[in-house]
């Protein structure tokens, strides 16, 4: 995917982090060229304090920098997440056929809650932890090379090239399988999203199917992560021979070379374990740019989210496919309107209920009518996550119901007002009391509703 394809990944706060980087591991690969120069002028009976104080300081200064630059990346997740966000608003915002299709709701709401902060999180501090990584082998090797023997150089190339070569054998089989490994915690996820009512009431129907499912996904899920993670270890392992073999050999040879020039066995000795080092960091950061087909995968798997899945037909055209037009009626006290009469212009107030049976397409009839009139309408269907200055807590469908429909008389200004079977789940009494809290909205504003119980 290009970079213009996922903008909120990118602020200059990750710029400024990895400039900070680059500060940091310059500092540190330095650190070896100020103590070879030390033990160099011992050899020749001299004492360099100011090499000494180079080296001490190559030490200290490189964790301010670091330091820096991890805030930073802290700053570029949090506004990566709200990028994407803003972007699913963007998107997603009056895509009513989008919100109608109860298949998706499931999967993209895991994947907004639970799958994208994970995988544009898990993106940055990959690419944060593998600049690190060719950072430091950048700078130390070319230290050492300088300092030490440059065919140490040659020997890191070549072995390098040989792990890439496994690397890229290995991409095609890593990508299949990190797919099935996110598609696993995509169902795993998603079947937690309906823990609560299949486990809280206890119906033993309802949980037993619940808690077979939950089990097979968690096996498959299990299955997936394991075969993931062995196949990634087996290959960085290999990567971290292949990588190792030519310089370690390479250092052998040089030490039986060298071995009456005390001043070069010195040197060595102190560069060794900065060689070894590298040659850690370079196997991690192969074992990271492994990883890279997986936080890929990750992050189209999130991207596809920005996409809506109805295309072709328009979102009117696929409402009224639903809506049995000669099935509705519209029942009101002050004008006589016909279910298409509504997709005109509506009265400025009054209240209009639509009858007709179940399957006629009512709710796709109040869909319809907040598509076309957009920001006007007020659409509140019966199950709702919709925010509210009430509070949820501690109130009954009933009061929850009245609060809601008190807030709107006192605080809404769209002109139109859509409600889809607000009496569902309510016994009379406070059917009544709610209908007559609609009545007052519909003396200001025009008010279509459909009706959970039949009227008498």
């Amino acid at each position: 995917m290009e970079q213009n394809k996922r903008p909120f990944l990118y602020n200059p706060a990750i710029g400024i982090a990895i400039f900070l980087l680059v500060i940091q591991q310059a500092i540190v690969a330095s650190s070896t060229l100020w103590i070879t120069r030390f033990i160099a002028n011992i050899q020749q009976n001299e004492v360099p304090f100011i090499f000494l104080g180079l080296y001490l300081a190559a030490l200290i200064l490189p964790y301010f920098p670091g330091a820096a630059s991890l805030v930073l990346m802290t700053k570029a997740r949090v506004h990566a997440n709200i990028k994407f966000v803003n972007a699913f608003a963007e998107v997603y915002k009056g895509k009513i056929v989008e919100w109608a299709n109860s298949s998706q709701h499931s999967k993209k709401s895991s994947i907004l809650s639970g799958e994208a902060p994970q995988a544009i999180n898990g993106y940055l501090d990959y690419f944060y932890h593998f600049s690190s990584c060719c950072l430091n082998v950048s700078f130390n090797l070319l230290a050492i090379a300088l300092i030490v023997e440059p065919l140490l150089l040659i020997s890191y190339v070549v072995g390098l090239s040989f792990a890439f070569l496994i690397l890229r054998l290995q991409r095609k089989r890593k990508k299949t399988l990190s797919l099935r490994a996110q598609q696993g915690r995509i169902k795993w996820i998603s079947m937690l999203l309906k823990s609560w009512d299949n486990v809280l009431l206890n119906n033993s129907y309802n949980f037993l199917i619940w808690k077979k499912r939950s089990q097979h996904r968690a096996k498959r899920l299990l299955g997936s992560s394991i075969k993931l993670e062995s196949f990634s270890q087996g290959v960085s392992v290999a990567m971290a021979f292949t990588l190792l073999a030519p310089s370690f050999f390479l250092v052998c040879y040089l030490a039986v070379i060298h071995v009456n020039d005390f001043t070069w066995l010195a040197i060595m000795a102190v560069a060794l374990p900065r060689l070894f080092q590298i040659l850690s960091y370079s196997y991690e950061m192969l074992f990271i740019l492994a990883d890279f087909p997986m936080y890929k995968s990750r992050l189209k798997t999130v991207m596809e989210l920005l996409e809506p899945s109805h295309k072709g037909e328009s979102n009117h055209r696929q409402l009224e496919k639903r809506i049995r037009w000669d099935a509705i009626n519209v029942d009101s006290n002050k004008v006589s309107l016909s279910s298409r009469d509504l997709l005109g212009a509506l009265p400025k107030s009054g209240r209009f209920t639509l009858q007709g049976e179940n399957g006629s397409g009512k709710t796709s009839l109040l869909l319809l009518l907040k598509l076309n009139k957009g920001e006007s309408a007020f659409y509140l269907p019966a199950k709702h996550q919709l925010m509210f200055q009430v509070s949820h807590t501690s109130l009954s469908t009933g009061q929850l119901a009245t609060s809601t429909l008190k807030e709107l008389l006192e605080k809404l200004d769209s002109p139109i007002v859509l409600l889809d079977e607000w009496d569902a789940n309510l016994d009379k009494r406070n059917t009544q009391s709610l209908s007559q809290l609609i009545e007052k909205l519909s003396l200001k504003k025009c008010v279509i509703e459909s009706r959970h119980l039949r009227q008498h």
